[in-house]
């Protein structure tokens, strides 16, 4: 999609948590309007899937209330700034290898889990 539509997302680069929230650095080039995007994914078959994308603006997150948190200036550790770097941290190696969440193993189950390095 960031190659797809580059005059929306030529200066920034998104990331997005694989639900619903995508973060950028500066806000996108479409205001606080809705904007849909058609996307063409190839498929495992011959057959391409393809997806409506909506991208509105939801708000804005401060990394100054995360920072605040830190300096022990306020008590209580903003959940939207924590999320947001989450996201932000992950970004890069979910890029080059498989990511495992946490909220996906059953602590009932025994597992083992290989990195390679």
């Amino acid at each position: 999609m960031i190659r797809s539509f580059g005059k929306y997302f030529s200066s920034t680069r998104p990331v997005y948590d694989g639900k619903r929230n995508m973060y950028t650095r500066e806000p996108l080039p479409i205001g606080r309007e809705k904007m849909e995007f058609e996307v063409t994914l190839p498929g495992d078959s011959a057959v391409e899937r393809q997806f409506t994308v909506t991208v509105k603006w939801a708000g804005q997150v401060s990394l100054s209330t995360l920072e605040d948190a830190m300096e022990g200036r306020v008590r209580q550790v903003p959940f939207e700034a924590v999320q947001a770097m989450d996201v932000i941290l992950r970004h890069l190696p979910s890029l080059k290898w498989v990511n495992i969440l946490c909220s996906d193993i059953d602590p009932r189950r025994n597992f083992t889990i290989f990195f390679l390095i």
